[in-house]
């Protein structure tokens, strides 16, 4: 944390999910204590947390995992340094957690009354008040902040939003509270954040969100409705297993914020002459998840015959050639690597070049188990799925024989 916080005048603290642990305490108080010391020994004088609606309630006594963030909102403070904690709802993008369910069965579901109204936020929201908070040197001291978006929604009212939006009927469902600690038990959730998510949500539809006063403050932009066709319209669209759509897997990016270009999203490539992507976080723009990569393979053995560097791809419709599909290739595709045709003297050196200035081309070889969906930033959303089944390649005879 000493290494972490080094330099640092601000931080911001997120608690990351851990349905594994012991207990609440051990999830978020045993966690945050050793960020509470390196803030007073690094000289951090401003702390943005993310914490949750309730302080000052009897329902918070009892609300589970609000409850435990609550409790680290006291202990941050504690430090003496200047806090403010997002006392936030729940976000509209934990409904990404059933989007499976959305477009399989046309129905979510929670353990909380359908007719029951509640504020609920967008996470790109939360972020742009916390980057305002951040860079503002001009605060000290402790309050909350709640975040609280457009407008107060019941699941009823969520589920007319989604059928019109994706123009399909979907329904929300009420799970009993034992059904739904039963289902987080069988995904392999410890019985303390059972009960923390149970009591949690008793809570909530009990009113627990209800309780704080919605001012133009605590209002911000984002509607569910703008959500959906911004976000959840274009996961619907992209040709994901329902199992890969969970609340942390690295393959869903999420719009508001996103990794781009972060170690792992991309396959590595035996060039030498290009170095791996950085991560790095944006805020506001959507990724794209483009072409299923399952149905290439690939000969690790060697090369022949690449070929032009403006030749990689070519889409059959000239509608799919975009920024990385060039439309100038030739549609027939040739033969590829023959063994019986590669000699000795025709042996190429899958790390050599014999022009240098095209090591900064876009071309790699992939082994056909790094292959992963890649992702862009030009478009505002996502993008459906494209088969690379629909491609055909030119491997014509090369200028320069290089990889």
């Amino acid at each position: 944390m000493n290494r972490a916080f080094a330099g640092a005048d601000a931080v911001f603290w997120l608690v990351p999910p851990n349905p594994t642990a012991e207990s609440l305490e051990a999830a978020y108080l045993d966690f945050t204590q050793p960020a509470c010391g390196a803030l007073k020994s690094c000289g951090v004088r401003r702390v943005v947390g993310v914490s949750a609606l309730g302080r000052g309630t009897a329902l918070a006594r009892n609300a589970g995992l609000v409850t435990a963030s609550l409790a680290m909102d006291d202990l941050i403070a504690s430090t003496g340094v200047g806090y403010r904690a997002l006392t936030m709802p729940s976000f509209m993008d934990n409904m990404l957690r059933q989007a499976a369910s959305i477009r399989d069965r046309g129905s979510f579901s929670l353990p909380i009354d359908g007719d029951r109204k509640l504020p609920t936020c967008a996470t790109r929201d939360m972020a742009a008040v916390a980057a305002c908070l951040l860079l503002d040197p001009a605060w000290s001291g402790r309050a909350d902040v709640p975040v609280l978006g457009p407008e107060d929604l019941s699941c009823n009212d969520m589920a007319g939003i989604m059928s019109d939006v994706l123009g399909k009927p979907v329904r929300f469902q009420r799970l009993s509270l034992e059904a739904f600690g039963a289902g987080l038990a069988e995904r392999g959730m410890s019985p303390a954040f059972v009960q923390g998510y149970a009591d949690m949500y008793a809570a909530k539809s009990d009113g627990l969100d209800n309780a704080e006063p919605r001012t133009p403050q605590s209002t911000t932009q984002t509607s569910f409705r703008q959500w959906c066709e911004e976000v959840l319209k274009a996961i619907m669209r992209c040709a994901l297993a329902p199992g890969q759509i969970v609340p942390d897997d690295a393959e869903v990016i999420d719009r508001d914020v996103r990794e781009v270009g972060a170690a792992g999203a991309f396959a590595d490539r035996p060039n030498p002459g290009r170095a791996r992507f950085q991560p790095f976080v944006d805020t506001n723009v959507a990724a794209v998840i483009d072409f299923d990569a399952g149905l290439i393979e690939s000969d690790p053995g060697r090369v022949r015959d690449p070929a032009h560097g403006d030749q990689d791809v070519a889409a059959l419709d000239r509608a799919l050639a975009r920024s990385r599909l060039h439309d100038k290739a030739d549609l027939l595709s040739r033969s590829a690597a023959h063994m019986r045709r590669l000699g000795r003297e025709e042996d190429i050196d899958l790390f050599g070049s014999k022009n240098p200035t095209h090591l900064f081309r876009n071309v790699g070889i992939l082994l056909g188990h790094q292959l992963r969906p890649m992702l862009k930033d030009c478009d505002p959303a996502a993008e459906a799925t494209a088969s690379l089944s629909q491609l055909e390649t030119d491997i014509a005879a090369p200028d320069h024989n290089q990889v």
